[in-house]
């Protein structure tokens, strides 16, 4: 006999099979039925053996896992909003370092980390919201344009 081999993802409708072709054909001939009507591992507990899960604790039906919905934060309220306020009250006249608008954040009552102004200046320097420059040993970021 041949060796053959099947691959099927569940997500994308392929399930893998690997054997002589005497048993991939028995096996993808009770594998077809589910995955032409969709139903994958929606009746797998009658076979064991197309399943592959014997344990008797996963009778219960699995229910999906919930996808996390990353919501962005109301106009105004992200750190790069708040710096932008900062860059309309002139606070970028002269040279910033991160620590330095952390500072000016807070004066303002709002809390940021060094690590989250610095991403935020990174995107905003990238799309050209911000000026920086390099004095040796760290960015100041400045803002000299007018809006």
């Amino acid at each position: 006999m041949t060796n053959a081999k099947v691959k099927i993802d569940m997500r994308t409708g392929i399930i893998e099979l690997e054997g002589d072709s005497g048993f991939v054909s028995k096996y993808i001939d009770k594998l077809l039925p589910l995955v032409q009507t969709g139903d994958f591992g929606a009746d797998t507990e009658s076979d064991p053996s197309v399943s592959g899960d014997n344990d008797s604790t996963s009778k219960q039906p699995k229910t999906p896992k919930k996808k996390r919905v990353v919501k962005a934060p109301p106009p105004g309220e992200s750190c790069r909003d708040r710096i932008l306020g900062l860059r309309k009250d002139s606070f970028f006249k002269e040279h910033r370092s991160p620590s330095d608008i952390v500072q000016g954040l807070a004066k303002k009552g709002w809390t940021h980390k060094t690590n989250q102004v610095g991403a935020s200046l990174t995107t905003m320097f990238n799309k050209g919201e911000i000026q920086r420059t390099h004095d040796g040993s760290a960015f100041k970021y400045y803002y000299d344009r007018a809006d």
